[in-house]
């Protein structure tokens, strides 16, 4: 028994879709071993996170498996996704993915686009996440906090999401690296939760000396409120990363019924510079409820 929630779809769509980094995630109540294939190409998913939701279904609730992923690695399209429990298929679906031209695009901090939306009567600004390659919902206001937490030389590693001070939205993924460990715990205003561990992460080869130490917990950051708030991060007990973000909701804990769409301009920075003056680009933002964010996808006038 196992379900793919992430790219997940409605019985009437023909496709999700997709666009910067985030996790394709579910869970199987009995496995050794879980894969996604994406357009042939297999990747082992950690497996084996708490899910208090499948005690029911599988009478315990270690099911949860998780891989990070960057969608622009696959280039504009419909893509094909594919997920197997110990070499058995359990769901296939398909994603459609819209990209801004490169695998890994650099924005100017401030870049926001602003405008009314349901649930939000005073308005909403959205900025760019570069660590997300993604939308994220902000109230327009900066976060100012002190620096996070230096190495610890009892961990090698990493959270690289959320960034310090980062703006957050909608359902996203707290990810990052850490080279040797058995548990990875996130905490969140004090509420422990264990994350996925040990997907494979190519550019942790130098720094660890092998590449399955990554890292990722889905979360609805609605859950939480609007404010700031605080994320830690423990490897086998050991805090190896604090910080705080700022969460902007749309007034729910899970927005249903909502359609929005709109097209505008922007001007990518893919090099060291901060001051894009040029707009290069037109795109289009759809809502996306399963995320509850905003989804790139191609641009239409219509």
């Amino acid at each position: 028994i196992g379900v793919l929630e992430n790219p997940g779809m409605t019985a009437d769509m023909l496709y999700a879709e997709r666009s910067g980094i985030s996790v394709i995630s579910g869970w199987v109540c009995d496995a050794e071993e879980i894969i996604i294939e994406l357009n042939g190409i297999k990747m082992e998913a950690s497996y084996g996170t708490d899910r208090g939701d499948t005690l029911k279904p599988c009478g315990d609730t270690d099911n949860g498996f998780g891989l990070l992923y960057n969608w622009n690695l696959l280039g504009d399209g419909i893509h094909s996704v594919k997920a197997y429990a110990d070499g058995v298929l359990f769901a296939s679906t398909k994603v459609k993915v819209t990209t801004l031209g490169e695998r890994f695009v650099r924005m100017p901090k401030l870049w926001d686009t602003g405008g009314y939306f349901p649930g939000r009567e005073d308005g909403i600004v959205l900025r760019w996440s570069n660590s997300l390659q993604n939308i994220v919902i902000t109230d327009g206001t900066d976060i100012q906090v002190e620096r996070g937490y230096a190495a610890v030389p009892a961990v090698h590693g990493f959270l690289e999401n959320p960034a310090q001070g980062s703006h957050q939205s909608g359902i996203s993924v707290i990810s990052g690296w850490v080279c040797d460990a058995e548990e990875i715990i996130i905490e969140l205003n004090g509420i422990k939760m264990e994350a996925s561990y040990g997907t494979d992460r190519g550019d942790t080869l130098k720094p660890c000396g092998d590449t399955d130490n990554g890292f990722g917990l889905l979360y609805n950051w609605n859950l939480l409120g609007d404010g700031i708030h605080s994320v830690k991060a423990y490897a086998d007990g050991v805090l190896f990363a604090s910080t705080k973000v700022k969460v902007t909701t749309l007034g729910e804990r899970f927005l249903r019924g909502v359609e929005a769409r709109e097209g505008f301009g922007f001007a990518p920075v893919t090099d060291d510079s901060d001051d894009p003056v040029h707009i290069l680009m037109h795109v289009g933002l759809e809502w996306w409820e399963p995320i509850q964010n905003f989804v790139i996808v191609q641009f239409s006038e219509d």
